[in-house]
């Protein structure tokens, strides 16, 4: 019996194939879109949802009460030549010593939040707990130091009084035993407790405009470097909480009810042009943006009383998590756009501009304290050659930040930071009137932190992981409906090929 049908099975295959093919087609489209659209846009969302400073959220209360650890080391520059320096002139000889540990507990308290403007106002508290267990020593070691009360007064009586009256002062705190070495100084009483000065000191910073020209550190008869900070609130910050624009998050708006500084004003600008080097840019370094680009990490720091920046260095894996690092840019000249940074001291006083040195004199009521890299890392010979004993290596004192990009956690922070003093000629000031202009280190600071093991877990896992893993299935995915859909394309070629020859 014949087929009286002879083109149906070409049939099914025709109808099979193309429903194959139109629904794999539809299939291929609708996913590309979820996981290539979808996805990422319910990802996005659900991370800068996690990140927002919200009343009640966990990131609020993390950022709030910081529980992991934060450790201050100091490594201090021994003056190990005190007699040749304070009877010849000779030149500094220091020494390296350290480290002396701190561990940091930080506290933030948020004094006011505007849900317009999307920003939260707060004050910082640190306090500082010693940590035997992680120095070389204990706080009771004494060592030998540049004196920088000495120095700094120096130089303050220098600008604001007539050579006479400042050479008699100076001549006064010579007679009672000061020199430019402060000699066996405990590690106590430089950190945090205070080196007693001579009465003399206070006697001449109560002298008309010098009274309010004292830096903090000074305080009662004494001088600390960290004098006043243990468990004292910090100024207030005013950031963004990232909530309306993630990009904004943790950028400060306002610090000490400021949004800028004024100790970097260009006079030869006309009134009312814009102060680059006053603006307050960036975030504090404690938070950074989501989804962050690999493009400078600006940050404001009072302590250096202005915004500076580090730069994208390379894509690593930080104990198997893709991280950017950041590090300080090498200038071997500072930038155009940074001069405004080098304000003069004026008074015939040392106004040369360096890359990597920032007087801070502005902003320290005239007291000659410059910040630079630990051992003068990256600065001219010159500098380094001022003193004797200067080991840079950028291994050991260069500053790094690694952050996870998607979350803008910070993995791992390590700042360091020298504080040296600006030692040099003062004219018609005898007993600085032969000095051999030069920066002598007093101290350097190492400052690390970064995440805890459970949250470098749940990066690992809930955002890191999970990604790779959506990124598999999704290939898999399409790539089934790839296949499925040559298959219905080759069903429909298979039938036509079947009308051709016809089934008898």
């Amino acid at each position: 019996m014949k087929n009286r049908n002879p083109y149906k099975k070409s049939s099914i295959k025709w109808y099979t194939g193309l429903a194959i093919a139109v629904v794999s087609l539809a299939l291929l489209i609708s996913t590309t879109l979820i996981f290539f659209l979808g996805i990422p846009y319910i990802y996005k969302e659900t991370v800068t949802a996690g990140t927002q400073l919200l009343e009640g959220s966990e990131a609020l209360t993390k950022w709030s009460n910081v529980t992991v650890p934060v450790y201050l080391r100091f490594y201090f520059f021994n003056v190990t030549n005190p007699e040749a320096v304070i009877q010849n002139g000779s030149k500094f000889e220091v020494q390296d010593v350290g480290p002396y540990v701190w561990e940091e507990k930080r506290t933030k308290e948020v004094v006011a939040v505007d849900e317009e403007e999307d920003t939260l106002t707060f004050t910082e508290t640190i306090r500082f707990y010693f940590r035997p267990d992680l120095s070389i020593g204990s706080q009771e070691d004494q060592i030998n130091l540049v004196n920088i009360p000495f120095i700094s007064l120096a130089t303050q009586l220098y600008t604001n009084l007539y050579s006479f009256a400042a050479n008699y002062a100076i001549d006064l705190l010579k007679d009672e035993g000061e020199s430019v070495v402060l000699r066996e100084v405990k590690i106590r009483e430089l950190i945090f407790d205070g080196v007693k000065l001579k009465p003399t000191y206070q006697t001449f910073v109560d002298i008309g405009s010098l009274a309010s020209d004292i830096p903090a550190e000074f305080k009662d008869g004494t001088f600390a470097l960290y004098g006043g900070r243990n468990g004292t609130p910090s100024k207030e910050f005013k950031i963004y909480r990232g909530v309306k624009n993630y990009e904004d998050f943790g950028r400060v708006v306002t610090y000490d009810n400021k949004t800028e500084v004024s100790w970097w004003t260009n006079t030869s600008l006309p009134e009312g042009s814009p102060q680059y080097c006053n603006k307050i840019n960036g975030t504090d370094g404690h938070l950074i943006r989501p989804f962050l680009p690999k493009e400078k990490l600006v940050l404001f720091s009072p302590e250096v009383c202005r915004s500076a920046y580090l730069e994208y260095d390379q894509e690593i894996f930080f104990r198997g998590v893709p991280a950017y690092q950041f590090k300080p840019p090498r200038h071997k000249e500072v930038p155009e756009n940074e001069r405004c940074f080098c304000v003069d001291p004026g008074h015939q006083l040392n106004g040369k501009c360096t890359a990597g040195i920032v007087r801070l004199f502005p902003c320290q009521h005239g007291s000659p304290i410059v910040m630079s890299n630990p051992h003068f890392l990256g600065m001219p010979k010159e500098v380094r050659d001022g003193v004797v004993g200067m080991k840079p290596n950028r291994s050991m004192h260069e500053t790094t930040m690694i952050i996870e990009p998607i979350t803008g956690a910070t993995l791992f922070a390590i700042k360091r930071v020298q504080v040296s003093v600006e030692y040099q000629r003062l004219p018609n000031i005898r007993s600085f009137d032969d000095v051999s202009h030069t920066f002598v280190p007093i101290l350097w600071v190492e400052e690390t932190g970064g995440v805890d093991d459970i949250t470098l877990d749940r990066i690992r896992g809930q955002l890191i992981t999970s990604m790779q893993i959506v990124n598999i299935v999704q290939w898999v995915v399409i790539g089934i409906l790839i296949v499925l859909m040559i298959v219905g394309v080759f069903l429909i070629w298979k039938s036509r090929q079947g009308e051709e020859k016809p089934i008898t």
